[in-house]
């Protein structure tokens, strides 16, 4: 047996390669190395069907194929790293499910590959289950990894996929992109990857600058406004404290931390460190009641958090409902308990706003949630209290 085939490694991350570049993207959440118990269960299902040559195939010729399949191999290969270490962290259950994901899509590779693509038909069921792949990956992702795992599920639209052939789903991805005519399944080779119009290239962080809040209250100019441009949502939070947009440009907004300290995102949790995240994130069923879909992103079984009481805030005049819940803020750390505040958009999208559970006590943090608003004809008012300032590295 030859030394590529003794890798089984290799076989899940051109698995969800393929599958991503076809339809969602996730070329990018491909995990590069798991624990040993996923390594076994691949090695024995590799040895009892075709999967080595469908993956042979797909690494030398799908992945090279087009400008767009390129895109999303570079995309895979820059976070590949961080994927690594996140399916080293895997537990025997999230294996068995990855695991259950590869055997639901080879079927579907398999005809690509041998020319029946047009009989091969993308089900709910996969869709879904794709879905609750991102979501997974993206709540244990660095904050240019969660954005990019948004940017491509916001870009492709997932659900437009279900009934789909692999045919159309192959036209569809390039349509996407502006691709009308892609090369036909049949005719798939490999070509030179040469620079095109969709290298990726990774976004920096940005700050943004704060915004005056000028609603003539006592305490207003110790407070700035943020208000998202592309639907209206916004907050209020203090002044002097720094609020990054972990997209630096782009489709922005997708990930962004307000804190009251200078020091890099990694390094916020520190004695008097705070810092606060706003995620905006796809709920994985559009059509599942608010509290069950605000509370699925972080308390969804197959990430094993343990959430405590949910409680549904109803919409008052100027204020969105809102769920809130505690949850175990790491798998690793039962202890390190988590607070979030989640709103829907009404697009669907959802606006989770979290920390760890003793900087969610802050007035700060309670003020940043109860001061936000939904829709731009809606003014943001300024908490009645003076907010803590800033700290620097010499208060540490």
């Amino acid at each position: 047996m030859s030394e590529k085939k003794n890798n089984p490694y290799r076989s899940r991350v051109i698995i969800f390669s393929v599958i991503l570049a076809l339809i969602a993207a996730a070329v990018i959440f491909s995990n590069s190395a798991v624990a040993n118990s996923f390594g076994t269960i691949v090695s024995k299902m590799m040895a009892q069907m075709d999967y080595e040559s469908i993956i042979d195939w797909a690494e030398a010729d799908l992945l090279n194929s087009t400008e767009v399949t390129r895109y999303y191999r570079d995309l895979r290969s820059t976070h590949n790293e961080e994927l690594m270490d996140i399916s080293k962290h895997m537990t025997p259950m999230e294996l068995a499910q990855a695991v259950n994901l590869i055997d639901m899509w080879m079927p579907n590779l398999r005809a690509l590959k041998n020319g029946e693509a047009d009989k091969a038909v993308i089900t709910k069921v996969q869709v879904d289950a794709l879905i609750e792949n991102f979501l997974f990956v993206a709540d244990r992702a660095s904050p240019m990894l969660y954005s990019d795992i948004m940017m491509e599920m916001d870009r492709l639209q997932l659900r437009d996929f279900i009934g789909m052939t692999m045919t159309e789903a192959w036209i569809h991805l390039h349509v996407v992109w502006g691709i009308a005519n892609p090369p036909p399944v049949s005719d798939l080779m490999r070509i030179d990857p040469t620079p095109t119009k969709f290298m990726y290239t990774p976004h920096p962080t940005e700050f943004i600058t704060p915004q005056p809040l000028l609603d003539g209250s006592r305490y207003a100019n110790f407070w700035a406004e943020f208000r998202n441009p592309d639907d209206g949502y916004g907050f209020a939070y203090p002044a002097d404290w720094i609020l990054r947009d972990h997209w630096g440009g782009g489709h922005p907004y997708w990930h962004m931390t307000i804190c009251n300290n200078d020091l890099e995102y990694m390094l916020m949790d520190t004695p008097k460190g705070v810092c606060i995240e706003i995620n905006r994130m796809w709920s994985s069923d559009p059509d599942k009641p608010f509290a069950q879909a605000a509370t699925e992103g972080l308390c969804n079984l197959a990430l094993h958090y343990e959430c405590g009481p949910i409680t549904l805030i109803p919409e008052t005049a100027n204020h969105p409902a809102r769920v809130e819940f505690q949850f175990t803020a790491m798998v690793s750390d039962p202890q390190s308990m988590a607070f979030a505040a989640v709103f829907m958009e009404p697009n669907g999208r959802l606006i989770e706003i979290y920390s760890y559970l003793e900087v969610m006590k802050t007035t700060e943090a309670r003020a940043i949630i109860e001061s936000f608003v939904m829709g731009d004809d809606i003014p943001i008012v300024a908490p009645d209290f003076e907010p803590s300032k800033k700290v620097s590295l010499e208060d540490y």
